[in-house]
């Protein structure tokens, strides 16, 4: 049989074409008409061992690019840089994430505070007093009632037009007080806080990305044992502070989401937000050119990457971030003015909050919030309706006198000591 016909078969067969299964050859009793010693299994065998001899070819190749992603891959798992950059994602996704559900359109709840506060100058005193409240957020409502500890309640309701607020004092006052220009600023959504929160998170990676960012593995104390964790770090000084300014002030200015929900918070447009970032840059810049350096330190687990802790170290002094577990984390203050620890538990719609802080201002106590879905807010009545300006000084000094009989609000800002 001719060499070039039988190859140009084996190329059929390889190809699954059906011009092969017309060639007489595909018949095993073919062999006959063999001239040259070709039978059909040397044919078969031809067409295997070709196709075989392309399989190192495809498994060098497979090798090649699996090895190489594999490097890849584990280069930037472990590039500090990398690293640096998913924790700070970690640690504002879970400030993110703890600060609960959406805003209720009407909530309740209570708000218990047992502190004791002084400062070098002034012994403010125990305040050991509850509020429950009741707030619709869509009409500019809220009712707060505070109970002190051997003193005489105190129930307000206060409602706000976007212009106005007028409060109505109950049992002290018969009829709302309007307070002109006191703009309802109870414009503190969920979602503005989460885009606030989510626009510094990308400001901060964007400065991780453009700098040096250092890492090795450290001792970490865990309480009841040491362990080896990872330790990055990026550091702002004399050489880059100023390039470190312009990526995240910038950054922020481009973020169209983070400046909208920052001038919603501030009761405010776009256009004043960006020109108050404008005018932060240059302030931004002078202190950490005049703080000789700043270093922000990240610590994760080796083995999941989790965030354990973020730490910032200035000329005199720190200032910490510790995880405790999902559900909690402490923060701790160390400097010539205030050195203290802050720890917050949350469980559901609850907020523990313990303090224990000394410096300009000492405070050591607790503070729990609890927050709640409301039905409705109530009816209120606004048939009588006083302007400030309108109340003779006789009658303010009768009402204040009484708002301040509440031992709360007068350790919070002191004696009236009218007659």
């Amino acid at each position: 049989m001719d060499k070039k016909k039988l190859d140009d078969f084996v190329k059929k067969v390889e190809d699954n074409t059906n011009d092969a299964l017309e060639d007489t050859l595909l018949d095993r009793e073919a062999n006959l008409e063999d001239t040259r010693g070709f039978t059909y299994d040397d044919i078969v065998k031809i067409s295997t061992k070709e196709k075989i001899s392309k399989l190192p070819w495809l498994i060098s190749i497979f090798l090649i690019l699996t090895i190489s992603l594999a490097f890849g891959y584990m280069f930037f798992k472990g590039n500090p840089q990398t690293i640096f950059i998913n924790t700070v994602d970690k640690f504002f996704g879970f400030l993110s994430d703890n600060f609960g559900d959406e805003t209720y359109d009407i909530s309740k709840g209570k708000l218990n505070l047992d502190l004791d506060i002084s400062t070098p100058d002034v012994n403010i005193g125990s305040i050991n007093a509850s509020a429950d409240y009741t707030i619709d957020n869509a009409n500019g409502l809220s009712k707060l009632k505070v109970t002190s500890k051997d003193n005489e309640d105190l129930d307000l309701t206060i409602y706000n037009d976007s212009k106005n607020t007028f409060i109505y004092p109950k049992g002290i006052y018969d009829g709302y007080i309007k307070y002109s220009g006191i703009k309802n600023s109870n414009n503190i959504k969920l979602k503005n806080i989460k885009s606030i929160l989510s626009g510094v998170n990308q400001a901060f990676d964007k400065v991780a990305a453009d700098e040096k960012i250092d890492g090795n593995k450290v001792n970490y104390d865990l309480g009841d044992k040491t362990e080896k964790v990872y330790q990055s770090s990026l550091i702002i000084n004399n050489k880059n502070y100023d390039r470190v300014s312009d990526t995240f002030i910038n950054s922020l200015k481009s973020n169209d989401e983070f400046v909208s929900a920052l001038a919603v918070v501030m009761n405010s447009n776009s256009d004043t937000v960006k020109s108050r970032l404008d005018n932060f840059l240059p302030k931004l810049k002078n202190y950490l050119k005049d703080s000789d350096g700043l270093e922000i330190k990240l610590y994760t687990n080796r083995k999941t990457n989790d965030f354990l802790k973020g730490e910032i170290i200035f000329r005199n002094g720190s200032v910490n971030f510790i995880k405790n577990d999902e559900d909690s984390f402490s923060i701790g203050v160390s400097s010539e003015v205030l050195n203290g620890n802050i720890s917050i538990d949350i469980s559901g719609n609850k907020y523990s909050v313990k303090i224990n802080v000394d410096g300009l201002i000492k405070m050591d106590g607790k503070i729990v919030l609890e927050n709640n879905k409301a039905k409705n807010f109530g009816k209120i009545n606004m048939e009588k309706v006083v302007d400030e300006k309108d109340l003779t000084e006789e009658e303010k000094n009768v009402i204040y006198s009484k708002i301040f009989k509440n031992s709360f609000l007068e350790n919070m800002f002191g004696s009236t000591n009218v007659s």
